[in-house]
């Protein structure tokens, strides 16, 4: 009998369990088409090549509205049709966590927050906190804000603006989106645009990272976002998705243990974040101390919900928000809620807009159609928060913008009970983790005509393909109890936007970006930025 070495008494027993997990996974959704992957890997490699909304493109046109898929050892079920969309986000309402190996404060920030909270009723307590903020009244008060965020990226895109030289664009709607979040969560000044404008002489140096809140915000953000990208994607968070759930927690143990350079970086920037929050978080304590007994009476009865709030009263609404199921949030599930605003409010406007201006450059007729009625509006005049649903086209641009090329590509959820799935014999089983995709179904040549074309004519009030679309084929914003609570501060903050922007400027796309190449991470993005040249428009 020969011998068998030390490590295979671990190695084999892992190996068995890890082909057993995966035979009953493949028994399990025998019934369900759809792709069989890699032994280990699943389709990993294929979203790495494809990305997930690509891989969810194909798989749609290949097996149907309802396939599998395989993250590793774990089968993912996708959901692409109109019917089936509109049902999963309705009643399926809870969310399985999101896949990190992060573990301690790093997975409460992910966990905790309204974005990835996964139990219903949490998230419906979240939700009921969070209203305050997106109250009509609320959106009045931001406005300000938003536009003078667009009125300094016009005064940065002035300076390049007929040079023949080009900028990147989505980096700088970046800037924008984050001067907006935090000047309206935290009232503080993220120094957006201040590089770049102190290039020109028009301020003074930008101090140096991390010595400013603003500056440490920012630049723990970025990093943070950055090393969601998928090419950034390390050791152990490409095995935690590779095992089968019974080995998850010892990967997550191992990466907080011996750490790699992503895992590195992904806690020292949500340290960092957290390290600025609790700062905001001791100096508005410190701020309601000083401020007497008149204000903690005041902070005991909870917000006006019919005055909504003041820019920058974010953070001092969550300290003092209570919920009747779960009480007073703690300083843990405030970050993650802080977090949450940052992200959801930052990188996905960012991207939408920039992908916008994207389209509208490689659609001469969308433009002069916007041209027109920019122009009607008036080049000169300062739009106010009631003109904003005066630009039927302006919208209805951005609305096409969010169908074709949709920030967010695709949900999460995990059923609660078994469903089967609308248009469909498949039933699936409780437990199962699904992937909705916004993508196929925005992209359905059952729902849309020319699918595959920009034409925001289809979404203005008195088009018959817009009033005659099922509901649930133009969901960027998601659906159902999970619909993101932001949607009308993001649609505010891009009309805005691109109003100021189609204002003074018009833009061309740098030659070799169509079609563009785009990767899916947190969100959809650039692969690697969109570079325009600034076309200065010439008097009315």
């Amino acid at each position: 009998m020969i011998p068998l070495p030390l490590w295979a008494f671990f190695v084999i027993p892992l190996a068995l369990v890890w082909v057993a997990s995966s035979l009953r996974q493949m028994w399990r959704y025998r019934h369900v088409p759809g792709y069989w992957g890699m032994p280990l890997v699943g389709n990993l490699l294929d979203v790495q090549n494809k990305s997930w909304h690509g891989l969810h493109a194909e798989g749609v046109a290949r097996f149907g509205p309802v396939f599998k898929l395989w993250v590793g050892a774990d089968p993912h079920i996708v959901v692409g049709s109109a019917e089936g969309v509109r049902q999963v986000l309705s009643r399926a309402p809870h969310r399985y966590e999101f896949p990190s190996p992060l573990a301690g404060d790093d997975r409460e920030m992910m966990r905790d927050g309204l974005l990835f909270a996964r139990d219903a009723t949490l998230h419906k307590a979240l939700r009921t906190v969070w209203a305050p903020a997106f109250h009509p009244n609320s959106l009045a008060a931001y406005h300000g804000t938003m536009l003078s965020a667009a009125d300094r990226l016009c005064e940065v895109l002035s300076l390049v603006a007929d040079s023949g030289k080009s900028v990147e664009i989505w980096r700088l709607m970046g800037k924008l989106t984050m001067s907006v979040i935090g000047t309206c969560s935290f009232g503080i000044d993220l120094d957006s645009f201040q590089e770049e404008l102190a290039l020109a002489g028009r301020l003074p140096p930008p101090a140096a990272p991390g010595t400013s809140l603003g500056q440490s915000v920012v630049t723990a953000f970025w990093v943070m976002l950055d090393n969601t990208r998928p090419e950034k994607v390390g050791t152990w968070a490409t095995l935690f998705m590779l095992v089968p759930q019974v080995f998850k927690e010892a990967v997550r143990t191992m990466a907080r243990v011996i750490p790699d350079s992503h895992m590195f970086a992904m806690s020292g920037s949500l340290a960092a974040l957290r390290n600025v929050v609790y700062k905001l978080m001791a100096a508005e304590r410190q701020r309601g101390a000083a401020e007497g007994e008149g204000a903690k009476q005041q902070a005991a009865a909870g917000p006006d919900r019919a005055a909504g709030l003041q820019p920058g009263s974010f953070l001092k609404h969550l300290l003092t928000a209570e919920d009747k199921t779960f009480g007073s949030l703690s300083d843990k599930e405030i970050m993650a809620n802080v977090f949450t605003f940052l992200g959801a409010g930052a990188e996905t406007t960012a991207n939408q807009i920039a992908f916008a201006i994207y389209l509208i450059a490689t659609n001469p007729e969308a433009e002069a159609q916007l041209l027109k009625e920019v122009d009607s509006f008036g080049r000169g005049r300062t739009p106010t928060f009631s003109d904003l649903p005066s630009l039927p086209y302006l919208e209805a641009v951005f609305s096409e913008a969010c169908r074709l090329m949709p920030a967010a590509p695709l949900l999460f959820r995990q059923l609660e009970e078994d469903l089967t799935v609308a248009g469909t014999n498949i039933t699936l089983p409780k437990g199962t983790k699904l992937e909705v995709s916004l993508y196929s179904v925005m992209r359905d040549p059952a729902v849309w005509k020319e699918p595959l074309q920009f034409r925001p004519e289809r979404f203005l009030p008195d088009q018959p393909e817009w009033n005659n679309t099922n509901p649930a084929g133009h969901v960027p914003f998601g659906g159902g109890p999970r619909m993101c609570i932001g949607y009308k501060f993001a649609i505010n903050e891009a009309k805005l936007t691109l109003l100021r922007l189609y204002q003074r400027f018009t833009f061309e796309l740098e030659a070799g970006q169509v079609p563009l190449k785009t990767q899916t991470g947190l969100t959809q993005g650039p692969a690697s930025g969109i570079h325009i040249k600034v076309k200065t428009r010439p008097p009315a």
